[in-house]
């Protein structure tokens, strides 16, 4: 791989919701798909994401543009970087690597858009667009039995299973009502800190997409 030199680095959002909610695969490692043809995600993305969540807690990954000295190429480039880091980060840096089929003990790679990569020392990344972001979004709903009995909509997506390296829902939709006399409102919106679920709760009409 090239030697790039930095320039402004990326503000640190969570790395883990972007990628579940944005990411479709990783270097060929498949997040779920909504819909009704829809998926769960491959045991591997949760593993993947979980550890990029750890790493990125513990400041030891970065995300920047860079240029190649060689191409002069501008290009956007992940960096595994500091070693004064813990044991169990080194692990879970180490088990990036393995999982997406990275090159040992590099420390920089060069991250693009595609299903598969083309080396050790490049990652991936299809990205899904705006139509399908919002029918994951709208598959996180949980819709009424009955709508699905009268055949409106498709069922609700199971819930995940329980596990240290399974992914929460990144939104969960609940369908939910407050009686006051004769009218109805929304319950309040709870939205849960970084990792975790966002809950709106509220009533909603169920999603074509779901």
């Amino acid at each position: 791989m090239s030697t790039w030199e930095a320039s402004d680095p990326e503000s640190g959002r969570p790395a883990d919701l972007l990628l579940q909610i944005g990411a479709q695969t990783i270097n060929g490692i498949s997040n779920k798909r909504g819909g009704a043809r829809g998926r769960t995600a491959d045991l591997e993305f949760g593993q993947l994401l979980t550890a990029i969540q750890r790493i990125q807690a513990s400041g030891a990954v970065g995300l920047r543009t860079g240029v190649s000295k060689e191409t002069k190429q501008e290009a956007t480039v992940l960096s595994l970087g500091r070693k004064d880091v813990s044991a169990e980060t080194l692990a879970d840096q180490a088990l990036v690597r393995k999982l997406l089929g990275l090159r040992p003990g590099l420390r920089e790679f060069k991250v693009v858009y595609g299903a598969l990569a083309e080396s050790d020392d490049v990652i991936a990344i299809q990205t899904r667009w705006g139509f399908q972001i919002m029918v994951e979004l709208a598959a996180e709903i949980q819709v009424p039995a009955d709508h699905v009995a009268e055949r409106r909509t498709y069922p609700s997506q199971p819930a995940p299973a329980v596990g240290p390296d399974v992914l929460p829902r990144s939104f969960a939709f609940c369908r939910e009502r407050r009686r006051l006399g004769t009218h109805s409102r929304p319950s309040s919106i709870t939205t849960t800190g970084t990792g975790s679920t966002t809950v709106i709760s509220g009533p909603r009409a169920s999603s074509p997409f779901s």
